[in-house]
């Protein structure tokens, strides 16, 4: 049986990605999980795959069994998926934040951060956008527009949950339904 795949996308940088996937290796058995966050920029001296410091890392310090930093420009990019279809089919279960893996591999449960207060909309958030399982907002304000614009019917009928506070919570109704979504597959503390 392969692992079990949680994608983490959003609508641009600097919007809460990071903090979710803390929040949910936190709350997952997350020694079982691998994290892996994929950049098309660079991140200090990071190119392709690094495994991250556990000084540096918040992944690892938020109880992630191992953690990585990918450098994937668009031209690289299905070298960055390869690796992580390995760890799957190996039975592994990995938490990816990126867009573009979106389009890559089925997840067992995609979650899309929206931060109202940034305006800025990636060409590459539309498609995880469609996949979403749920809508995380992230800081004051509610669900913009340019959201529905984009994902049109769908979502509004998507279950909405806000990040909370520092340090970051995930409310007992948000692990219910990352469990139900997920098909019972993923075991929350």
């Amino acid at each position: 049986m392969g692992g079990r795949l949680i994608i983490v996308g959003g609508h641009s940088r600097h919007v809460g990605k990071t903090s979710l996937v803390v929040a949910l290796l936190r709350t997952l058995h997350a020694p079982e999980w691998t994290a892996v966050k994929i950049s098309s920029h660079q991140h200090g001296t990071a190119s392709e795959w690094v495994e991250e410091n556990p000084a540096e890392s918040r992944y690892l310090q938020a109880g992630a069994g191992r953690a990585f930093l990918v450098c994937a420009p668009d031209a690289t990019f299905e070298r960055a998926v390869q690796p992580i279809r390995r760890l799957l089919a190996e039975g592994r279960n990995v938490i990816v934040e990126s867009n573009r893996f979106a389009a890559y591999c089925a997840a067992d449960l995609t979650l899309f951060v929206i931060a109202p207060c940034i305006a800025d909309w990636k060409p590459s958030s539309t498609y995880p956008l469609g996949k979403a399982d749920a809508i995380v907002l992230s800081g004051e304000g509610e669900l913009p527009p340019v959201a529905e614009a984009l994902a049109g019917e769908r979502i509004r009928g998507l279950p909405r949950f806000r990040l909370g506070v520092a340090p970051l919570e995930l409310s007992p109704e948000w692990v219910h339904f990352c469990r139900r979504a997920a098909g019972g597959g993923i075991a929350f503390l």
